[in-house]
């Protein structure tokens, strides 16, 4: 556990659940950033060479 009540009711390490919360935002924001080119640069390729889904509908 990150954060623990201690025995007089006081949490302890609640500083350290901040930097972990930090932490996990900006390896989404990361991902997420990765994801996106990926999706950007498929959709460039499927339109250029003319095999996009809505062409064959």
């Amino acid at each position: 556990m990150i954060v623990v009540q201690r025995t007089d009711g006081s949490l302890a390490n609640y500083d350290r659940l901040g930097c972990v919360v930090a932490f996990a935002m900006l390896l989404t924001m990361a991902t997420m950033y990765f994801i996106n080119r990926y999706i950007i640069q498929s959709t460039r390729s499927e339109t250029s060479s003319g095999t996009s889904s809505a062409a064959t509908a």
